[in-house]
């Protein structure tokens, strides 16, 4: 029987798209900066081909085995394994950072609290978590066609940080990036995807609007920077805290 917390996706073919992870690589770069890092929901390596001679280690986990031998193919500076965010198969305090892009909403509802609990589990004490996720605000859920048709979800800003903080991380920084440039090509990847069912085409002028659209506050995407501040009774924090829904 399926496993009802595996995370699904589309296509395994997302070679080319390691710029739209800029963004992300421009939050998190001073946290992986000479770290050892694990980047949980890697796909195809994307983000982390950008971190490779960045970070001192880049470790790659996804549950999915296709998608990783492209990761692996694509990104050989890289490790990559296969498993779960609610039993990660490294030891206690492995990591000095672990960045989830785009993972934490596509998690069953109400397991956040797991999650974050076995993230501070391999998180070295002092070490960081980075994350971004679809924002609450009005036009992030509006023009999403995913959220109006099947509820994915989006988070407040304060139900992130409340999550965290239930599993000893403290928040340093969080941000709200993101405009009518992401509106404008996450319905065209979507079109794509799932009308056509083809990738969506690329032009060095659409990444370059891409990564303006980031360089100043938006509302599409949550982007969220923590320190783990305490480390012991971390795995103890089993209710949901402020909110693990969207609603936070």
């Amino acid at each position: 029987m399926k496993d009802p917390r595996r995370m699904t996706f589309g296509a395994y073919d997302t070679e080319g798209y390691d710029r739209y992870y800029e963004p992300q690589l421009d939050f998190a770069r001073n946290s992986i900066t000479g770290a050892d890092l694990l980047n949980v929901g890697s796909w195809t390596g994307n983000f982390e081909s950008l971190a490779v001679g960045i970070a001192k280690s880049v470790t790659g986990l996804d549950i999915e085995p296709k998608a990783l031998e492209v990761a692996r193919r694509n990104v050989p500076g890289a490790s990559f394994v296969e498993g779960s965010v609610f039993e990660l198969p490294f030891p206690d305090d492995s990591f000095d950072v672990v960045t989830l892009f785009e993972v934490v909403e596509h998690l069953p509802t109400a397991t956040e609290p797991e999650a974050f609990a076995e993230i501070a589990r391999v998180v070295k004490p002092g070490g960081r978590i980075v994350l971004s996720t679809p924002s609450w605000a009005l036009r992030s859920r509006l023009f999403d066609p995913a959220y109006l048709l099947t509820g994915h979800r989006h988070y407040r800003a304060a139900g992130i940080i409340g999550l965290l903080s239930a599993a000893g991380f403290t928040t340093e920084r969080c941000e709200t990036r993101g405009g009518w440039v992401h509106v404008a090509s996450s319905l065209t990847m979507y079109f794509y995807k799932h009308v056509l069912r083809k990738p969506m085409p690329q032009s060095e002028r659409h990444i370059r609007a891409y990564l303006r659209d980031t360089e100043s506050p938006g509302f599409m995407t949550q982007y969220v920077q923590a320190k783990l501040t305490r480390k012991k009774g971390a795995a103890g924090a089993g209710s949901p805290g402020t909110g693990s829904m969207e609603q936070a």
